[in-house]
């Protein structure tokens, strides 16, 4: 498969996340029509649905931290022998069940999510619904972005007319 064809299907079904929380945003903002509220609760939700990566994250970076001086023991007894040193830090993991990659692997599966909501907050209008009943947010939100363009106009207006 080409790479400009992956390129696309990977920003189709990221547009389509986008459009997702775009929707779920709406959804908080017609029952609370304040965007920062909405945003709030948009944020929450993110934050709950990704808590078991993150408390899994920090059980793993605890664990880590936790053998960090056997470790340092390792290193020290087979700083001249690398490979015998992977093998017993290796073997180290096993029998203690920790996982090295357990802390960052958690980390990577939560940045679309986070890269999503920086970008659908980058721009809200785009990923929300623009008709239907979910689309008060999409009035609310190009009225003020139109609203001080017309005030400086009619501003323009009434200081020619004098």
């Amino acid at each position: 498969m080409p790479v400009p064809v992956l390129a696309n299907i990977i920003g189709d079904l990221f547009n389509g996340f986008l459009n997702v929380l775009g929707f779920v945003l709406a959804f908080f903002y017609r029952f609370i029509p304040s965007i920062g509220i909405s945003i709030i609760l948009l944020t929450v939700v993110l934050r709950l649905l990704v808590w078991p990566l993150t408390a899994k994250q920090a059980k793993s970076m605890l664990s880590m931290q936790r053998a960090q001086p056997e470790i340092k023991k390792l290193q020290a007894k087979y700083k001249d022998d690398r490979q015998k040193l992977n093998e017993e830090m290796m073997k180290f993991y096993k029998e203690n069940e920790i996982n090295p990659f357990g802390g960052c692997l958690p980390l990577v599966l939560q940045m679309p999510i986070f890269i999503g909501l920086y970008r659908l907050l980058n721009n809200i209008p785009t990923h929300i619904p623009k008709t239907g009943p979910f689309s008060s947010m999409y009035s609310a939100i190009c009225w003020s972005r139109l609203a001080p363009r017309m005030s400086r106009t009619t501003a323009r207006k009434k200081k020619n007319f004098r």
